[in-house]
């Protein structure tokens, strides 16, 4: 028995070492190579791997579509501490299919090696080749992007037209609507027009002065005019005030007699980071107010949420419904909202089933050292 329990409690520990040792994500760089496709194409590409504490073996495979294409100049290779490079031939064929192909050079640790756990999964990443080929004629694509911010501020928009085809495009308009959560046109902005060559790319600037709109999430959604083509895209962005919004206390259900966690989520609708956010969170019956406490501060993210933790101790709370008043402190600002919970009976009922285990693994244990006690006076008979 005594065996056993030095065995089982080696194996822990090993298991827990295994488990907590650190283990690092793979790095490639670059991670990508994209460009446009040009016949019979061959060129060399290099790509480092990231090192790590300790060196480790790493399997290389082509993989998607372009694989074929793919030479490696070798397929597996140990990476020092100070990190590795592979390279790698693009072969490409006289003709591809128009559209995007894309290909992947999957690096695969190898387990055993490095600070990879014994009982980890397989750490992989994949370094992406693609490959733009034209469509025949006029083709464009168009892609908009727009950064949120604060109220009052202009809007700064920015468009990318690729001529994806293997002829000059004439853009004879470009109209930008903006709509409102309601999904409400609030605005339209012209550009002028503008001509791109075939595989070539332009980038556009524009701006949405913004002067009389509300803090809130926002639609743009722009429409590029080339002959009897229309390339389309859309983008969404926040107008953003100082403020943190209170959306919602878990649980609803306190247990009596305990010290329960709580959960505050918030969420800001401010484009910079809002520091010192704390709350108080107040059980009210009627207009009495029975008990407070506070969470500690955090910091909030631009247009993200957060949770604020504490712990209520329901041991001075009867049974029954409550209102519970959160107010919420950040800089010099305050918001509160109010939500209905219930203090409820406990229930012990998993100390019960922990109780049935303890007596089960017990009696087990009883069973197993009577039958080894058991075989030993059988082999002193005999």
């Amino acid at each position: 028995m005594r065996i056993n329990k030095f065995v089982l409690l080696a194996f822990t520990i090993v298991l827990f070492m295994s488990l907590a040792h650190p283990v690092f994500a793979l790095g490639l760089s670059p991670p990508k190579n994209e460009f446009t496709f040009e016949p019979n194409f061959n060129g060399e590409f290099e790509v480092n791997i990231r090192g790590e504490s300790q060196p480790f073996n790493v399997k290389l495979i082509p993989s998607d579509a372009l694989k074929e294409y793919i030479v490696l100049s070798q397929d597996s290779l140990t990476v020092p501490i100070n990190g590795a490079t592979f390279s790698y031939i693009l072969n490409l064929p006289a003709s591809l299919p128009p559209g995007r192909h894309k290909g992947s050079i999957v690096v695969e640790k190898q387990a055993g090696s490095g600070d990879a756990s014994m009982f980890g999964a397989i750490e992989a990443v994949g370094h992406v080749v693609a490959v733009n080929v034209p469509a025949p004629g006029k083709h464009a694509e168009v892609s908009l992007a727009i950064k949120s911010v604060n109220l009052g501020e202009p809007v700064t928009m920015t468009l990318n037209i690729k001529n994806l085809g293997t002829e000059q495009i004439s853009i004879s308009g470009i109209i930008i609507e903006i709509f409102n959560a309601e999904d409400s046109k609030v605005s339209v902005l012209q550009l002028a027009g503008t001509s791109i060559a075939a595989k070539e790319e332009k980038i556009l600037e524009t701006s949405w002065p913004a002067a009389n709109a509300k803090a809130g999430k926002y639609t743009a959604k722009v429409k590029v005019t080339y002959g009897d083509n229309i390339a389309e895209a859309e983008a969404s962005f926040r107008i953003g005030d100082l403020a943190v919004t209170i959306l919602d206390l878990t649980p609803k259900e306190f247990p009596s007699n305990k010290i329960i966690p709580f959960s505050i989520e918030v969420e800001s609708l401010w484009s910079e980071n809002i520091g010192s956010v704390f709350a108080e969170l107040k059980i009210l019956d009627g207009e009495n107010e029975l008990k407070s406490v506070k969470t500690a501060p955090i910091s909030v993210d631009p247009f993200k949420t957060a949770s604020l933790e504490g712990y209520l101790d329901t041991s001075e709370l009867d049974l029954g419904d409550y209102v519970a008043k959160v107010l919420l402190t950040y800089g010099d600002k305050t918001s509160e909202k109010e939500f209905e919970i219930s203090v409820v009976k406990a229930d012990n009922s998993y100390l019960l089933i922990v109780g049935i285990v303890l007596l089960i693994v017990i009696i087990l244990l009883i069973i197993f050292a009577l039958t080894r006690k058991s075989k030993r006076r059988a082999n002193i008979i005999n």
